[in-house]
């Protein structure tokens, strides 16, 4: 940074942006474009300022990183390259490779990030392990309730929930 400048801009009573405040005003909005145009450079400085906004704990940082699409994804059967949100991703390893070969609705987080940021994906929800959603709790000795109305009653035998979704298992 140019000293003389920081001090001019002191002088007129600006100050340096807060860099959770940058990422959110001005990094993230970027990514929300269909589809975002960012060069490679750009987007690598992007990751460095998120990278270290993160370490301040504020919960709309948070928040906002897992509602937006800004992290380079790769498709192995469509072979693309897009931004998708943590929610979306996995990490590419050879047993998810393999569970999920010839899928097409399966994306990988791009390999060219280093381990501190895939550690911080990780802390935001690019997982390592298959995506289940259930109402069933391991614990349980007897049912679930899982609908009920006049119509309709369900429930789950031993905590198990019939309409279980497993990523990749139709597939």
């Amino acid at each position: 940074k140019d000293e003389k400048a920081l001090d001019f801009l002191k002088k007129l009573g600006l100050t340096e942006p807060d860099a959770v405040a940058e990422v959110i005003e001005h990094v993230l909005p970027k990514y929300n474009q269909h589809p975002p145009t960012i060069s490679d450079d750009e987007h690598r400085k992007d990751m460095e300022k998120i990278f270290s906004a993160y370490s301040i704990e504020d919960f709309k940082l948070k928040e906002k990183l897992k509602e937006t699409a800004f992290i380079r994804a790769e498709n192995l059967v469509l072979q693309q390259i897009q931004y998708k949100k943590p929610e979306q991703l996995y990490f590419r390893t050879k047993e998810l490779e393999i569970y999920f070969d010839g899928n097409g609705d399966i994306w990988f987080v791009d390999a060219g990030y280093d381990d501190s940021v895939l550690r911080l994906l990780n802390k935001i929800g690019v997982s390592y392990n298959i995506h289940i959603k259930c109402l069933s709790k391991e614990d349980l000795n007897d049912y679930v309730d899982l609908r009920g109305d006049s119509i309709c009653y369900r429930r789950g035998l031993r905590g198990f929930d019939p309409d279980i979704e497993i990523d990749g298992f139709q597939h």
